[in-house]
């Protein structure tokens, strides 16, 4: 505000915030138009994979089932022609390749609701992609061997699609004057469908159970309008069900391992104290809101400690999670009965990284008091994930002295 550095070419200084609507308030400069989060939902529908079936049988290869997957999919709100290329409407940024474009979400869901990836499959991922289906009568039928170890129980598929928009209508990637295009695609709409590939019962993985999960998607969009704004420009998702796929407690690796802050200078200082490496969904959702990632943009700590870019008091839960919702079970485990983390090739307890996610506070006396309170850290390299339930609920439990309800009240720091 003072100086109007970065503000555009012209440097506009402000002496407080009373002009933003100035500029911001109607036309091409709205924050909804300029980061096109409005038409991000509006178009959401424009392309989308249904999936109606999913049945396994002997293959030909020893140790392998040939899985048989079928789609109806839809384009501007028609069947698809067949002969249509998709390879046309393929669009994705994502530079690390964990994602081929346009590649199906496809994996495992155990009795209690865990997810197992596909593109976690050791020695070889299985992978498929849009592209790979046959086209029929606007109907898209995949077939693919997998492994025996995969071909059982319960599996869950979806899309993470991105295609390119012009004129309000799905259109080739290669075409000009795109509304959308392969640096700002749009997903698709593909909802989540559980099939069991065997006799068992059908297992919806946590994410897809209100009971098991206490943040609310419509409070997301309250701020993002939608969740496709988020990941956009590299994976087509919308739902919670849908970021499961990378985002989980399975995977066991984070792409954004260290966590900054702003420093003095403006330069980018690495806490030298905190690392992560697990990219489960609370972890990297409470990292990023509460200024513990790994890049200055957005929302970050200043040199100080103090959030910089959070629209909301930092201790204010419900801004994210439900109203009145019990973060603790019963038991004193998290309400989602998740009970351990991946890192590496070992676990992790979930409560103790839930609050150092968002406090990142990592020294010696803070891990000193998880594992003193029966958390399973890093250090501990358990390979084990039925792990001990810690008794962090016994202090910070609703209703607790020191429970969350109490000490993350909503007021500002």
């Amino acid at each position: 505000f003072t100086t109007g550095e970065n503000h555009s070419e012209f440097g506009l200084a402000q002496a407080d915030d009373t002009q933003c609507k100035s500029c911001h308030g109607s036309g091409s400069l709205t924050p909804e138009a300029v980061h096109s989060v409005g038409k991000r939902a509006e178009y959401a529908s424009l392309f989308k994979v249904d999936f109606t079936s999913a049945a396994v049988v002997t293959s030909a290869i020893p140790g392998m089932k040939t899985l048989t997957l079928k789609a109806n999919v839809t384009m501007n709100g028609a069947a698809i022609p067949n002969g249509t290329d998709l390879k046309v409407y393929n669009a994705t940024t994502n530079p690390t390749g964990m994602f081929v474009a346009n590649g199906l979400l496809l994996g495992n869901v155990t009795t209690d609701g865990t997810v197992y990836a596909w593109r976690d499959v050791k020695p070889t991922a299985i992978a498929l992609t849009l592209k790979d289906g046959t086209l029929s009568n606007g109907e898209l039928t995949f077939v693919k061997d997998i492994p025996d170890a995969q071909a059982v129980g319960t599996i869950y598929v979806s899309s993470e699609a991105n295609v390119c928009i012009k004129a309000g209508k799905v259109s080739s990637c290669n075409a000009t004057g795109l509304e959308f295009g392969p640096t700002n695609p749009i997903g698709n709409t593909a909802p989540v469908k559980f099939y069991s590939l065997d006799t068992t019962a059908v297992v919806k993985a946590r994410m897809t159970d209100p009971a098991r999960i206490t943040v609310e998607e419509a409070k997301c969009n309250d701020c993002h309008g939608t969740l496709d704004y988020i990941k956009g420009t590299r994976h087509g998702t919308y739902t919670f069900d849908q970021c499961m796929h990378c985002h989980n407690d399975t995977t066991g690796a984070s792409g954004h391992p260290t966590v900054v802050y702003k420093g003095t200078d403006g330069s980018k200082v690495i806490n030298p104290n905190v690392t992560f490496k697990n990219k489960d969904l609370f972890t990297v959702a409470h990292r990023f809101h509460s200024g513990n990632f790994d890049v200055i943009a957005g929302i970050f700590r200043d040199a100080n400690g103090e959030l910089v870019g959070y629209p909301s008091p930092e201790t204010a839960c419900s801004a994210c999670h439900k109203d009145d919702a019990k973060l603790f079970a019963t038991d004193g485990g998290l309400a989602s009965e998740k009970r351990s983390i991946k890192v590496g090739s070992n676990y992790i307890s979930p409560v103790a990284e839930s609050c150092r996610s968002c406090h990142a506070h990592s020294d010696a006396a803070a891990v000193a008091h998880f594992r003193s309170n029966g958390a399973v850290v890093e250090a501990d390299a358990m390979t084990d994930p039925n792990l001990p339930v810690e008794s962090c609920a016994t202090c910070h439990a609703e209703g607790k002295t020191y429970g969350v309800d109490k000490v993350h009240a909503e007021v500002a720091h």
